[in-house]
């Protein structure tokens, strides 16, 4: 995985940002960035809250009274400020962060001490999860950037363009108490049909997923990819105590290094922690980005050797070949025979990497970082329907998936840049990027390089 963290700060409200700086603001009126020291004390804190037992302070925020239930209806926003002073940012409606207190922001050591768990006595009942992956009303709306978060902003906006995913936080318990479900939760209820215009705030999911994903804390332009890795891995682990699957004191582990071979062709291993046997299998993430790769090793006068291989999250795709020329010839060439040597014998062989179960939610990653930390701008066709061919699936089943929402990159290098999203809405396609929000006519039209495309099986 590409680890992007060297980009200038954000430039401040009297010297605008460039329209390809880190982080540039999409629109006028948001608040001051949160810097970087602003950052790595949160983070600070939050470490040392979390070995005393206690909870993460809450983030920075303008002095609000926070309201009784987040899904409670708000008024219109205010009136921006001026370019000198950081602007008050609109009532709470998923448009602003909400003081938490230590009750209400607890941390994964001080919730598991203090609250029983599901099937404990005094334990609430376990969350039960059904997969719904029909597509569900949401207003498009923008997110702020609050300094360099324009890598939170593109994937939170690919997500709700989900349906399963969509309607699984519109599932959860209103007083849902893990920290980042709570905030992730509240964040995408600000995108209900009819609720208050204006731009999102996720102030205080920034917070919470700064003492998981580190490279938040430096305030830096960061990579897409890593952060939805880690924040589904984060809803991975809270989901599974919610549904009762971590009782008994579960334990996650990280992936082999050679099994992930097997599933990025690569060499590299992706080093994703999830959960794994039937927990994994019940686990509300795993049944909607969960998928599965067989690896098939052909050798002349031997038995073939299959290795099955889950993936969960994204998965990686070269580019590089000169004929991928699109998604979909990138995809062949990923399931294509290949000939490689079999290290046991010394002889020659053949290998193949097919689908064994497709998830209903497919994530492609399109690898555009190079050694030296360089970019890949290769422009491909993304068309809006992908079509899995039957030699590309272990059971030769052909399967179709519709393009949902891609977050796309602008600029050289992994370390600086901008990232916006294009979702699809309706049969029609929009650019989140940041605060704005515009009609497009498809992904191409996004004027960068699409990274991380989000597919839905199709017929479910």
């Amino acid at each position: 995985m590409a680890h992007g963290n060297g980009a200038k700060k954000a430039k401040s409200a009297k010297q605008p940002a460039q329209a390809n700086a880190p982080g540039a603001e999409g629109a006028a009126g948001s608040p001051a960035p949160l810097t970087k020291s602003a950052l790595k004390r949160m983070r600070l804190r939050a470490q040392k809250e979390a070995a005393e037992g206690g909870a993460p302070p809450a983030a920075p925020a303008p002095d609000a009274s926070p309201p009784a239930d987040p899904v409670s209806e708000a008024s219109p926003p205010a009136a921006p400020a001026s370019a000198d002073t950081a602007p008050t940012p609109p009532p709470s409606d998923g448009a602003t962060p909400r003081p938490a207190s230590a009750s209400e922001t607890p941390s994964p050591a001080a919730s598991s001490a203090a609250s029983p768990l599901p099937g404990e006595e005094g334990a609430p009942a376990p969350f039960v999860f059904e997969l719904n992956a029909k597509p569900t009303g949401y207003q498009l709306r923008g997110m702020m950037n609050l300094g360099n978060t324009c890598y939170q902003n593109a994937v939170v906006q690919a997500l709700v363009a989900s349906p399963p995913f969509l309607n699984l936080m519109k599932a959860l318990p209103k007083n849902v108490k893990s920290p980042v479900l709570k905030e992730l939760r509240h964040v995408i209820h600000g995108f209900r049909p009819g609720g208050v215009a204006g731009p999102i705030d996720a102030r205080q999911l920034l917070h919470v997923m700064a003492t998981r994903f580190k490279a938040a804390a430096r305030g830096n332009h960061e990579d897409a990819g890593e952060f939805l890795i880690s924040l589904l891995c984060s809803v991975e682990e809270e989901l599974g105590v919610l549904c009762g699957l971590a009782a008994g004191g579960n334990k996650k582990k990280k992936a082999k290094k050679e099994g992930w071979e097997t599933a990025t062709k690569s060499g590299k291993s992706l080093g994703v922690e999830h959960a794994t046997g039937a927990v994994a299998e019940k686990n509300p993430v795993n049944a909607i980005f969960g998928g599965q790769l067989s690896s098939r090793l052909a050798t002349k006068n031997q038995k073939p050797s299959v290795t099955n291989q889950p993936f969960t999250g994204i998965l990686p795709i070269d580019i590089i070949n000169d004929r991928c020329g699109s998604v979909e010839a990138c995809l062949q060439d990923y399931t294509a025979p290949q000939e490689v040597d079999n290290l046991t014998t010394g002889t020659a062989a053949t290998k193949q990497t097919r689908f064994s179960r497709l998830p209903p939610i497919l994530v492609l990653q399109l690898n555009r970082w190079g050694e030296e930390a360089g970019k890949l701008s290769k422009r491909l066709v993304v068309n809006p329907v992908l079509t899995i061919h039957p030699s590309a699936t272990s059971d030769s089943r052909r399967c179709e998936y519709s393009l949902q929402a891609a977050v796309c990159h602008k600029g050289a290098t992994k370390h600086s840049g901008h990232y916006t999203a294009v979702v699809r809405k309706s049969g029609k396609w929009a650019l989140a990027d940041d605060a704005r929000i515009a009609e497009i006519p498809g992904v191409d039209a996004a004027a960068a390089d699409p990274y991380l495309l989000f597919y839905a099986k199709a017929g479910r």
